[in-house]
């Protein structure tokens, strides 16, 4: 009945009505709670940009008490992503450099301030009115994301270097090919970051002696010759690393294996032609194990043999284990298995899915994924149809959860097939794979191979 009313109210005059009831009970919500939700409207997978179409801004042009709660809530403007997305490409905006920046960071109060710094044009580099402002500001810097080669890195980068400029920085994130060479002194504040990304052709951030706080590493060296011991003694200034990611696009040099533990290190993923690092890991509580790489022919083997022996004085703790390449097959994979008595989740790639595959699906896995990362759909249905032989043969149904993940492409293909929603009945479900950081963040997703606009 009252839709039927509705649509006899004209449309100016129900909106009128319908947003100013919206307003009248909104206005009355304690502010407490209206700051809470404020909050909640940040975006999560990145910081907030300077643009009328999201929060905070945006929260500030609904009414006047919203005005004024976004503008009294410090922690709404804690955070900015300095970018050049639509509809508003700040660097193109000599207001925003002159005047813009400087009121976001006003309306920071003395908040921790959080920044980001992405690709973009330098026509700013004349003027860099922008960095210098945030320079005043490195005080109370938390955490820092550089993502672009232009000159406005050296502004961030020389306040690292400077004793005492930064002592609330514990998130530190550089992402561009920005050469470095000029910067001959480590960071000042390594002893206090717990969050490293570093992706550089020559990076000089880690001469530092020692990451006491450091959690999480994620570093991409693009050097050849480096050695396996130059890459390893690194981590022993880490001594409470948990979480450690590794892209190297090139074979690390061999020397003499020195066993490097780490005691608190619980995830490790491996990117690239890096595996021989693994002899140079002891990792007593590993729980997360996740390695993709495509490797020659000639090299395939010795990284089999790599892993198998990494898994035997590694695998007693280990929970979750992804692999991806040409380098290891089904039987090696089952093999691998039996020092892994602790496994819960196998991922592997659908081309590792011949031959044999009863022995994957040992008693203890209760989450399988099957990794289909080729976005034709043929190839797709052929590795979503050997799974399904044997879920059909019953020798899948011991596992509590059994979950196949494709190319997002082909989701809607397997979902149609006949055999796929008679096991969906019996408990198997289907998922895409997961997308690209920072979108949607599997725990084996690289945030090191993010592409910035």
């Amino acid at each position: 009945m009252l839709a039927k009313v509705k649509a006899l109210i004209p449309a100016q005059i129900r909106r009128r009505k319908i947003g100013s009831s919206v307003q009248i009970a909104n206005n009355k919500l304690p502010i407490e709670l209206l700051v809470e939700i404020f909050l909640y409207c940040l975006p999560t997978d990145r910081f907030p940009v300077a643009s009328s179409s999201e929060a905070p801004i945006l929260l500030g042009m609904i009414c006047r008490v919203w005005r004024s709660v976004s503008l009294n809530t410090p922690q709404l403007w804690a955070k900015i992503s300095l970018s050049c997305w639509y509809p508003l490409c700040i660097w193109e905006s000599e207001s925003f450099h002159r005047f813009g920046i400087h009121v976001w960071i006003r309306r920071s109060g003395n908040s921790p301030l959080s920044f980001e710094i992405e690709a973009h044009y330098e026509k700013h580099i004349s003027a860099p009115l922008l960095t210098f402002a945030l320079q005043a500001e490195a005080h109370r810097w938390k955490a820092v994301h550089l993502g672009t080669r232009c000159d406005c890195t050296e502004h961030i980068l020389q306040m690292l270097c400077i004793p005492g400029k930064t002592p609330m920085l514990t998130d530190f994130r550089f992402l561009g090919d920005y050469p470095c060479t000029q910067f001959k002194k480590p960071i000042t504040c390594a002893s206090q970051l717990s969050i490293v990304h570093l992706r550089s052709t020559n990076n000089p951030f880690l001469r530092s002696d020692r990451f006491h706080a450091l959690r999480e590493l994620r570093i991409s060296i693009n050097l050849s010759g480096i050695s396996t011991q130059e890459y390893s003694s690194t981590l022993l200034k880490c001594p409470l690393l948990e979480i450690l990611e590794i892209v190297c696009p090139f074979r690390l040099h061999e020397t003499e294996t020195v066993v490097h533990t780490l005691q608190h290190l619980r995830t490790l993923i491996i990117e690239g032609s890096a595996v021989e690092l693994l002899n140079s890991f002891d990792t007593p509580v590993l729980t997360s194990l996740a390695i993709s790489t495509v490797s020659m022919s000639h090299v395939q083997s010795s990284e089999r043999v790599h892993l198998s022996r990494f898994l035997l004085r590694c695998g007693g703790e280990l929970q979750r284990l992804r692999l991806s390449g040409n380098f290891i097959s089904c039987d090696d994979i089952a093999k691998s298995l039996r020092h892994t008595p602790m496994l819960e989740l196998l991922c592997v790639e659908s081309y590792m899915l011949k031959g044999e595959l009863t022995a994957l699906f040992c008693l203890q896995l209760v989450h399988f994924e099957i990794l289909v990362t080729q976005p034709r759909t043929n190839q797709t249905l052929i590795a979503v149809d050997a799974i399904l032989s044997q879920w059909k043969g019953g020798r899948l149904k011991e596992c509590a959860i059994t979950i196949i993940r494709v190319h997002f492409h082909s989701l809607s293909a397997v979902l149609m097939l006949q055999d796929v929603k008679e096991c969906i009945q019996q408990g198997l479900q289907i998922d895409h794979l997961p997308l690209p950081y920072p979108h949607q963040q599997g725990w084996w997703v690289s945030h090191l191979n993010r592409v910035f606009p």
